[in-house]
């Protein structure tokens, strides 16, 4: 009779949260270390990658303008970083700073992003697991632990490494601030979202999403609500004149540009009330806006490597229409900011530059993976206090199917080849490149050399 109650306590001990919380981590870890060298799918979606001498690493395309950010901080010869594009881009080379000097730069950034990723990644599930309930937790924990966002960009040292990490602080401050009734903290919450937009462009989308959050928000006064909102941009201006100023780095350059190029192209040569005349009589605009429900599509399912969306998207509906859940949250501001930028984009006529609009580049609208995380998280756990069972039970079904897809795109070199065809697939979607195949061809043909072997 003790055999039923002995393993029903090692059940307990091994599904424990805290047990969980620490196999997690070291599968994200292992998900990150395990894709790097010349697996690092940033570099290995594309067909001809730089090619590390030494071991054979793979490098992508722009691996000098990240580099010359470390180098700039370095105090290196100007000649090595003054024409990098992306020199704005400085928080993550602040923490790598010190481990890139002792381990060298490729290791270094791989060491900090490691730390990153289980610091805020554990962080955020813990606040979940308190602001929302115990299978909020654990559902948002495993989710995060296998998302293939990570492996894609964690295991090179660029600017990158910050999206996910970074997404779920931004995140986690908007809830803060949103659920506060106190000025000091909605000071203290924009402050801090303004530092980390220091590491990524991430103001496109939080921003916004802080903007409608104030409006909505009825114990802060107007002039509280504009100070935050202007607040958020103070480090980065800050920063921005510092590179004018000291570094003598100038503001424009054609990674900054390109949103003034779309934002110029509905005003070209037109005065303010004919501004849509110029689009409606292209023929070509035309055509490219009737791809506009395809475009949408195509970006929302694969900005998190279409797993994740759909879950996200079920669970968005049955807190709409089962639930009655209609208020504006944290989740619902971030999503109509991403809508608000993807219509800018994709409604723009056409213009010369680098392409935003269209199928090509999905991965730009990652950050709100948050979204997706948090719309599943909630559900469960109010289907559950509902005493919802059956619909709480698919949606479980439905997470632990994601996350087994999604694990099979982390590992998918180890996987075998209907892993990597996975794999392939939706890296390739994610962020189009010149061979849909790049992916598929780099891991065959190449050894599998891990960084540091």
């Amino acid at each position: 009779m003790k055999c039923p109650f002995l393993l029903e306590s090692v059940a307990r001990r091994v599904f424990a949260f805290p047990v969980q919380l620490g196999a997690a981590l070291i599968v994200l870890a292992g998900s990150i270390y395990f894709n790097s060298g010349t697996l690092a799918p940033y570099a290995a979606t594309i067909i001809r990658p730089i090619v590390e001498r030494e071991h054979g690493y793979l490098y992508n395309l722009d691996h000098d303008n990240f580099k010359a950010v470390y180098l700039m901080l370095s105090g290196a010869p100007r000649t090595l970083w003054e024409t990098s594009m992306v020199l704005r881009r400085v928080l993550f080379y602040f923490f790598a700073y010190f481990p890139m000097k002792q381990f060298g730069f490729e290791m270094g950034g791989l060491l900090t992003s490691v730390i990153l990723h289980g610091v805020c990644v554990g962080g955020f599930v813990l606040f979940v697991r308190k602001r929302i309930g115990p299978s909020a937790g654990v559902v948002s924990l495993w989710l995060l632990a296998l998302y293939p966002g990570v492996p894609y960009f964690a295991t090179l040292p660029y600017s990158y490494v910050t999206i996910v990490p970074f997404a779920l602080l931004l995140t986690i401050l908007l809830i803060v601030l949103k659920d506060s009734g106190r000025p000091g903290t909605a000071v203290l919450c924009a402050l801090a979202m303004g530092v980390l937009f220091l590491a990524y462009d991430f103001y496109v989308f939080y921003l916004p999403a802080l903007v409608l959050l104030l409006w909505r928000h009825r114990k802060f006064g107007v002039p509280l609500k504009i100070g935050c909102a202007l607040l958020t941009l103070l480090p980065l201006s800050l920063w921005l004149l510092a590179l004018k100023e000291i570094y003598r780095v100038p503001f424009s350059n054609p990674n900054t540009d390109i949103f003034g190029v779309i934002l110029s192209s509905y005003f070209k040569s037109w005065r303010l009330y004919f501004v849509f005349m110029p689009a409606w009589n292209s023929v070509v605009w035309v055509k490219l806006v009737q791809l506009l429900p395809f475009y949408f599509f195509h970006t929302f399912f694969y900005n998190v490597f279409g797993w994740l969306s759909l879950l996200g998207f079920v669970s968005g509906w049955a807190a709409w229409k089962v639930l009655k859940k209609r208020d504006l949250s944290v989740e619902g501001a971030i999503f109509l900011s991403a809508v608000a930028f993807f219509l800018f984009n994709n409604l723009a006529p056409p213009y010369n530059g680098w392409p935003m609009r269209g199928d090509v580049i999905a991965r730009l609208y990652e950050p709100i993976f948050p979204v997706y995380i948090l719309l599943a998280a909630k559900t469960l756990e109010r289907l559950i206090q509902a005493g919802a069972r059956l619909r709480a039970r698919i949606l479980v079904g439905l997470a632990i199917a994601v996350v087994i897809l999604n694990g099979a795109i982390c590992f998918a070199p180890y996987l075998g080849d209907p892993a990597i065809g996975l794999a392939n697939k939706f890296y390739g979607e994610f962020y189009h490149h010149d061979n849909p195949d790049a992916y598929l061809i780099n891991v065959h043909l190449r050894p599998k050399k891990l960084l540091g072997m």
